[in-house]
């Protein structure tokens, strides 16, 4: 007769075997060998550890691109869009509802980004039978592209909030 034990994480395997080991001995089985594979789950857990600091780096990386990718097209929008942010504040529209115009016009297309391209990935991911990252990370990972992309915009709508509105209505 075989009977498979398996731990739940490279760690526990110890605590595991000598739990099997005092079951053997309580039940009588002086007979019965218990092997493990402590060398194989040592290997998995180092290979773990170095995957998780690869991919908790690869995802910093990917987070801080995507602050600089949407500072400059902020950049980019605010430049252009600088008269009709000097008439609004010319027509009394404070500062900050200009910096927050700015920012939820780059927040809602971030939400509509993070959340399309999580469930796109989910949906491949169930189609092509493929294991994917738990829940809670996926949407703490899309909460923290969508935080990314404010803070990327939150100088330039700082800087086209501060401008004087008379000197964006000036003509050439």
């Amino acid at each position: 007769t075989l009977l498979t034990v398996t731990a739940r994480h490279p760690r526990d395997l110890q605590g595991v075997e000598s739990l099997v080991r005092s079951l053997l001995a309580t039940a009588g089985a002086d007979a019965a060998t218990v092997e493990t594979s402590l060398a194989l789950a040592e290997v998995r857990a180092a290979v773990s550890g170095e995957l998780g600091e690869y991919r908790r780096t690869v995802t910093a990386t990917a987070l801080l691109l995507g602050v600089l990718l949407v500072s400059v097209s902020a950049f980019a929008t605010t430049s252009r869009q600088r008269r009709t942010f000097g008439r609004r504040r010319a027509l009394g529209a404070r500062r900050s509802l200009v910096a927050l115009l700015i920012l939820v016009e780059v927040a809602i297309p971030a939400a509509l980004g993070a959340a399309t391209g999580t469930a796109v990935a989910l949906v491949a991911g169930l189609a092509l039978d493929r294991p994917h990252a738990p829940l809670p990370f996926i949407v703490s990972l899309a909460v923290a592209a969508v935080g990314a992309a404010v803070a990327g915009a939150s100088l330039p709508a700082v800087l086209a909030a501060r401008r004087d509105p008379l000197l964006e209505l000036r003509v050439p």
